[in-house]
């Protein structure tokens, strides 16, 4: 299915959520074959945690997985293995909502496809900053933890 055939019956009927993300998963390009569209719990926490424990954390930006992190002291070490135990359940939230912008538009999805590139820490709170994988766009999310569960407190295209 390309995407006008998705469009067009988008249109026709309405999805529920299920039939959305499969329809979304199966999207892709012609070219290159690559899914287009929500691609859930993409990053494991498990391999992630491994990564940190395992970086060198003398460096001003510590590299996980392609995802850089800024601002990092020890006294955040809690709070960034808590967030990388959360990440998955977060980046569906994010995936979520650019999904929910581009059934309010006539864009093309492509506008609106994100990968996580760099997070920024500070007490309580993480920043994260989402570039476009087809386009040049940015997002932030703004995520707090409270009371050990995680939340986004605001997130936006840039």
């Amino acid at each position: 299915m390309g995407l006008f055939d998705f469009v067009k019956k988008r249109k026709e009927k309405p999805l529920s959520i299920g039939k959305k993300a499969n329809i979304l998963k199966s999207l892709s390009t012609e070219d290159t074959n690559q899914t287009i569209g929500y691609e859930k719990d993409r990053y494991k926490a498990n391999q992630l945690i491994e990564m940190w424990v395992n970086a060198d954390k003398s460096k001003k930006t510590i590299v996980v997985n392609d995802i850089e992190i800024e601002q990092y002291v020890p006294q955040f070490e809690k709070l960034i293995q808590s967030f990388w135990m959360n990440i998955s359940e977060i980046d569906n939230k994010v995936q979520r909502f650019c999904i929910e912008k581009h059934e309010g538009s006539n864009q093309d999805l492509k506008n609106y496809i994100v990968e996580l590139s760099w997070v920024s820490l500070a007490e309580n709170l993480v920043e994260l900053g989402y570039w476009g994988k087809y386009v040049n766009i940015e997002l932030r999310a703004i995520c707090k933890c409270k009371a050990e569960h995680w939340d986004i407190d605001e997130i936006y295209y840039q």
